[in-house]
């Protein structure tokens, strides 16, 4: 076999490397991080070690270092190895044939038992290596175990059963063994007793080959002790521990859904070191809020098993199709149902980290947020969440919300409007504006109102509309897009398009590859270029990037329309031809004006190309036949009735890549990741009812009923 195969190399020396080079039996190279593993191992069989670049020409090279290396070692082993088999958990093929895009690469699921070439090894049955690395490797698998041959979604399976086998049989046999050491076995025959119980059960169920049912019910004497004794285990849940178990175990691994898409399950827990580093580095970076002001930790403990449960969420998605025969990505992050918009992510991170001050202090936390509907929706679950949870009682962790008026009818209804005390502990207020933006102000004054009182009931006051913490998880837009986002196949820029307010969500996204970078990672392809989708009401983004300003005075020259019932231009193609007029609202959830992130975006437009575009409701109605089609191909249904339609950002920008596409603001052949970050129609919610949302009269009004002084609904 050794001849067949050519020289072999290992890439890591923890306990998967351990397993499979004994398994090999051949003289291998072992290279790693320079730990001193490397040449123990080496010389447990009888090869050598050393650094990445001494990897024998031509070998087929295993890899089972650290998923997070993945990038790094590539850069020495890519071209160099004859042909790459990846061990890697979680690493989809795509992303294996990124990153190795000069070596034949090929991804396999071994375990531990491979030590003793026994258990499930499987490959994929669709593969990619040259005939005689195909035969080799295939050879070299099948020594370690039984050999199948799977799709990628069986293999992920795999993994929650196969990879965690030997430590959840260990655990049953030392749970028996302390059950007989408690009814008075002495100790070490227990757990002698116990293992070879374990392995002679193993040889009857294989001996009988009838399957596990079978030897159970032979086993198992109605009414006798081995009943009663299964009975207490299926009462205590076991069967659903597994279940639970294996989820857990496959959580954070790509899996493809029954849509097609290629879903990341517990995005929020999927990149524990990555979103550290982006916590370190936010908080070195200087808060836009008056200094002083109340911030809680970046750091959440992700051991904590409760916390986890909070940040447990459906998956975010990447689902392919096309447009005019090109490649079109959407990148779903609607995946939270109780809100439906991208906002979900950013309030349970922040919410977790209200928890994680709360528990290490001591102090309760009221967060204060603006809001245009999105936000407050999405906070106030997340609250809910926790306190449904036990994490934290309804006194120590509490939220006041302020939006518009005429935005209402976005605020989702939810858990803390279910009993008087809970609206009394989170109220909403409602603020009779001309200008929604003013809500933002408000805000910031009631905050410097009531903060001293609540301190000193042993309340902070946290304002939340601090861009720090979305970019914190927004950033995770950039790891996820990373771990499965199908490598680029045309010549064209890979744009990513946005309906925008203030950008808080591509700043994040660009923020996340930073964060890859500083990691040592690649991010996904060349430097993106990026498409801001906005409406006549605030197009401030877009104005900035094309005039340097926000100056309605830029905006083209509209005439009202022969029939009066709209207006048209002609001069620039990056705003509406036909639209209401030019003060046309599509969805009030886009209200900020003169954002203070216009230059940032407005900078990253400029040195990657693409840019704006402001589209109109005419736009959107025009182009929804394609749209509907767009959205059909992902498995998302819009309302037949689109005045039904409460949350415009997935049509809005959907009808912006259409538009600029068909005005060559972007290439034909550009390849499009949309960013899916909300949308919603009335029969999939219900709005929180007005009579609960109180008047905002005054900052002290406000700041008397957050402080428990004013009466409330």
């Amino acid at each position: 076999m050794s001849d067949l195969a050519g020289p072999v190399a290992v890439v890591g020396a923890g306990e998967l490397a351990s397993a499979l080079v004994a398994g090999l039996a051949l003289p291998v190279y072992v290279s790693d991080n320079g730990s001193g593993r490397a040449r123990r191992l080496a010389e447990s069989c009888g090869g050598s070690y050393g650094p990445l670049r001494g990897i024998p020409a031509g070998a087929i090279t295993f890899l089972a270092h650290p998923v997070d290396a993945l990038d790094l070692v590539a850069k020495d082993v890519d071209g160099h190895a004859a042909c790459v088999v990846s061990l890697l958990s979680g690493v989809r093929q795509v992303q294996l044939e990124v990153a190795y895009a000069r070596s034949p690469v090929v991804r396999a699921t071994v375990t531990a038992t491979a030590r003793i070439r026994r258990g499930i090894v499987s490959w994929p049955a669709a593969r990619r290596l040259p005939p005689t690395q195909d035969v080799a490797v295939g050879q070299l698998l099948a020594g370690l175990g039984s050999l199948v041959e799977l799709d990628e979604a069986a293999m992920t399976s795999l993994i929650s059963l196969a990879g965690v086998a030997p430590a959840y049989y260990a655990m049953l046999i030392e749970a028996q063994a302390a059950a007989a050491v408690a009814l008075g076995a002495p100790r070490q025959l227990a757990s002698a007793a116990a293992v070879e119980s374990a392995a002679a059960s193993i040889a009857l169920i294989e001996s009988e080959g009838e399957g596990t049912a079978a030897v159970r019910r032979s086993v198992t004497t109605p009414g006798g002790r081995t009943a009663r004794g299964l009975a207490v285990l299926d009462a205590a849940g076991v069967p659903e521990a597994f279940h639970a178990a294996a989820r857990a175990v496959s959580g954070d691994v790509a899996t493809t859904d029954e849509c097609g898409a290629v879903a990341l399950s517990r995005p929020l827990l999927a990149f524990p070191e990555l979103l550290a580093r982006a916590g370190t580095r936010l908080a070195q970076r200087r808060s836009a809020q008056p200094a002083g002001w109340f911030s809680p930790t970046w750091s959440i403990d992700l051991a904590d098993p409760r916390l986890r449960t909070l940040l447990t969420t459906p998956p975010m998605r990447v689902l392919s199709g096309e447009l005019d025969g090109v490649p079109f990505h959407l990148l779903d992050l609607m995946g939270v149902p109780e809100v439906r918009t991208t906002k979900a992510w950013a309030s349970l991170l922040m919410v977790a980290r209200a928890v994680t001050h709360i528990r290490a202090t001591g102090e309760r936390v009221m967060l204060v947020t603006p809001t245009s509907g999105n936000k407050g929706a999405a906070l106030r679950h997340a609250v809910a969440r926790a306190l449904s949870l036990g994490i934290v009682d309804d006194e120590s962790l509490r939220i006041a919300c302020l939006l518009p008026k005429g935005n209402t009818y976005k605020l989702w209804d939810g858990p803390l409007s279910r009993t008087s005390r809970l609206r009394t502990l989170n109220p909403v207020f409602a603020c009779d504006t001309d200008d929604p933006a003013d809500v933002k102000n408000l805000g910031l004054a009631v905050c410097e109102t009531a903060a001293g009182r609540l301190t000193a009931q042993g309340v902070r006051t946290w304002y939340t509309l601090d861009i720090r913490n979305y970019l914190f998880a927004d950033a995770i837009r950039a790891f996820v897009d990373w771990r499965i986002s199908p490598p680029q196949v045309t010549a064209g820029k890979r744009v990513h398009a946005h309906a925008v307010s203030s950008a808080f969500g591509l700043l994040g996204y660009e923020f996340g590859r930073e964060v890859l970078r500083a990691a040592g990672h690649q991010p996904p392809g060349a430097d993106p270029a990026y498409l801001i989708v906005q409406h006549l009401r605030t197009p401030d983004m877009v104005l900035d990037w094309r005039f340097g300003s926000f100056d309605r005075e830029h905006l083209p020259c509209y005439r009202p329309t022969p029939d009066g019932a709209g207006v048209v231009q002609s001069e620039d193609p990056h705003f509406p031809y036909v639209a209401d007029s030019p003060e046309e609202e599509i969805d009030p959830t886009f209200y900020t004006r003169s954002p203070a992130t216009a230059p940032a975006m407005s900078s990253l437009l400029r040195a990657r190309g693409r840019g704006g575009l402001v589209v109109s409701r005419r736009d959107c109605e025009t182009h929804m036949p394609t749209t509907r089609w767009l959205c059909a191909q992902f498995g998302i249904h819009l309302p037949q009735d689109i005045t039904e339609l409460r949350e415009w950002s997935l049509v809005m920008a959907m009808t912006g890549v259409q538009v600029a596409r068909e005005r060559g603001i972007v290439d034909a052949a550009d390849e499009i990741i949309l960013h899916a970050s909300g949308s919603y129609a009335a029969h999939q919610y219900r709005a929180l009812p007005g009579a609960w949302c109180a008047p905002a009269d005054s900052t002290e009004t406000i700041a008397r009923a957050m402080c428990g002084t004013e009466p409330r609904v």
